[in-house]
């Protein structure tokens, strides 16, 4: 997974088994670039916790979870990525 970004971190994966260690807050996950109707995307924390699910309907649509008050978590594990890529920005 690699970091990009000038206002906060981003992560961004495009890659199932990708994970990073650590404490985070998250703002938002957004999940581009979907190719086929009934593509899933999981995202779990270290423990296993569902983050983030999505099953897209349509081909080349975008899902966003945003978090206002910021999502606290132990890891980030991209568990199930049909297409696309990941972004997930962080403070």
């Amino acid at each position: 997974m690699a970091f990009s970004g000038d206002f906060g971190k981003v992560a961004i994966s495009s890659t199932a088994g990708d994970s990073l260690s650590g404490r985070f807050v998250i703002d938002n996950i957004r999940w581009a670039e979907g190719v086929a109707a009934g593509d899933e995307a999981i995202i779990k924390d270290s423990s296993g916790n569902i983050i983030f699910q999505a099953k897209i309907s349509v081909a080349n649509v975008d899902v966003v979870a945003n978090y206002q008050d910021g999502l606290f978590i132990d890891g980030i594990d991209i568990d199930t990525l049909g297409s696309g890529k990941v972004l997930i920005t962080m403070r």
